[in-house]
């Protein structure tokens, strides 16, 4: 089961492993651990940390930008003829 997504790094947070943190403002922080919310109170952006999804975003990592085309079989090329052997060795 699911608690939440993180705010810093956008992971979903299992339940029962997050911190919640209330704002002056009234916001919700939600954070998997010790690491995020230093990196919070540091001010450190998300998009230059690499283990974040924001950052895979940037840096087209993310599973948005794999592509979803199947390897579909093709059938094999006819050759016309051999490039090596004259027309008189075939006959």
């Amino acid at each position: 089961m699911i608690d939440g997504i993180s705010i810093y790094s956008g992971r979903a947070i299992p339940k029962g492993s997050s911190t919640v943190r209330i704002t002056n403002d009234g916001k919700q922080q939600l954070t998997a651990n010790k690491k995020e919310r230093s990196l919070i109170s540091r001010k450190i952006n998300p998009k230059l940390v690499k283990w974040t999804i924001p950052s895979r975003v940037v840096r087209k990592k993310h599973e948005l930008f794999t592509s979803s085309q199947k390897n579909i079989p093709r059938p094999a090329r006819i050759e016309r003829g051999f490039r090596n052997i004259s027309a008189d060795l075939l006959k």
